[in-house]
């Protein structure tokens, strides 16, 4: 009886992360509103929760499967979970050596290391509770549904729907960006904290329904014709927030990530013929976008620049500033500047705020050179794992790599695993897949 209670708590605190990542920013904004004395602690609560869990699942397999833990911590597809250990460690190093703050230093360390601790607890969670995968999967849908179904709802609302809640710009959360500050082209927000963590995620989902709707057509099992209209009705609503999110590198990297996932999926059934059409209809939509770079919504929308408004907004040149300075701060400190020195820790720091765009320099200029190699050998690890295993789970596995190219891309221009959402849930889904034993499908 005892072991019965106990998996059902890991099993519900695991959904409870999930679906909570997902309204993680109303929730934030709403308690710091009208708890002004939570604002801080409240933002640490996921990661405090995943710890409690690792904590609980060791103790778990330790007692009930010492055999299997034993085997999952040091068997074949352990080394990213040692990695990950190993990018924790490091920031524990950091912290002795440079010091910005107790409190900056401290919100850099659970920025940083809660895809660590996501990535443990879906790993060794599937590992040792039995069917912790039906609570993941329902969970993640549950989640899908919640932010992809406001995002739909809020092209509906007023732009500012969110500001009933509490959202400021001044104070929290802007409750809508737009491009540019062009009010005609507004950009939401849904349940997540920003129009381009929506897109990485809303492109996620996209990629990750089109694979299980093609396995199911291929496989033909589209007999169940409720489970065929609810995979559509996920890649549009996705498509549509993805769309209205106006992140151009989320929208190219969800682009690249189909394309990819289709050729994958399709690739007994390619011929020189579609390659060459694939050719001609990209080469016919360059040409056009070209022709039209003058227009309304290709300077808005494609380039976020009008030559026709005295705008003084352009978020191009704040990107290249940002790269640079990524590039210059890395050169200046290789050994890292310390954690809480960049992002919104650095807020909280001693030092003057450090805002760097790029996620790789982003943590390089952390934890300097050596953090950032053990970062990409972390990911790297992860992504030629899952790659290994996409035989035995083809729909979770392929669609988690599409949408680990979404991150990868995303990640060139924006720290796309600094949002919350985000990374508790690619890191734990990816621990879960890792952490399966291929004795069942994963779909």
């Amino acid at each position: 009886m005892m072991k019965q209670r106990i998996e059902q708590v890991l099993r519900w605190t695991m959904a409870i992360v999930i679906v909570g990542v997902c309204v993680h920013a109303p929730l934030s904004v709403v308690i710091g509103v009208h708890v002004p004395a939570m604002a801080t602690p409240v933002k640490a609560w996921k990661e405090l929760v995943l710890l409690a869990e690792l904590a609980l699942l060791l103790w778990y397999g330790l007692r009930y499967h010492p055999r299997r833990l034993r085997a999952g911590i040091t068997g074949k597809r352990s080394l990213p979970l040692w990695l990950g250990i190993a990018f924790m460690a490091v920031h524990g190093v950091s912290m002795l050596l440079f010091h910005n703050g107790l409190q900056a230093m401290i919100a850099g360390f659970l920025i940083d290391v809660r895809a660590v601790l996501a990535f443990s607890a879906g790993y060794v969670g599937v590992l040792c509770v039995p069917h912790m995968w039906t609570y993941v999967r329902r969970s993640l849908l549950i989640g899908a549904a919640i932010v992809l179904g406001f995002g739909c709802l809020q092209l509906l609302l007023p732009p500012d729907n969110l500001a009933v809640l509490g959202y400021d710009k001044t104070k929290n959360i802007a409750p809508y960006l737009t491009v540019d500050q062009n009010e005609a082209y507004v950009r939401i927000n849904s349940t997540l904290r920003g129009p381009n963590p929506l897109g990485v995620y809303a492109g996620s989902v996209l990629v990750m329904a089109l694979v299980a709707l093609i396995y199911k057509l291929r496989q033909s099992e589209v007999q169940k014709k409720r489970e065929y209209w609810w995979l559509v009705a996920l890649i549009v609503m996705a498509g549509v927030v993805l769309w209205v999110s106006y992140s151009r590198s989320a929208q190219v990297g969800a682009a690249v990530a189909a394309v990819a996932a289709l050729l994958y999926m399709w690739r007994d059934k390619l011929s020189w013929k579609v390659g060459l059409a694939a050719i001609m209809v990209t080469l016919a939509l360059g040409a056009g976008a070209f022709a039209l770079r003058d227009s309304s919504f290709i300077s808005h929308v494609v380039l976020h620049k009008n030559p026709h408004e005295a705008n003084q907004v352009d978020s191009n040149e704040g990107h290249g500033s940002s790269l640079q300075t990524g590039i210059t701060e890395l050169q200046s400190h290789p050994l890292g500047a310390g954690v809480g020195t960049t992002g919104s820790a650095s807020l909280l720091g001693r030092r003057p705020a450090m805002i760097i765009e790029n996620q790789y320099l982003f943590v390089a200029h952390e934890v300097g050179w050596v953090g950032l190699v053990i970062f990409m050998a972390w990911l790297g690890a992860i992504l030629a794992d899952v790659w290994r295993v996409r035989r035995a789970f083809p729909v979770a596995a392929v669609g988690l790599l599409a949408s680990g190219l979404i991150c990868i891309i995303t990640g060139m221009l924006l720290p796309v695993f600094v949002d919350d959402t985000v990374t508790v849930l690619w890191f734990a889904l990816a621990g879960v897949i890792l952490g399966r034993q291929p004795r069942t499908e994963i779909i």
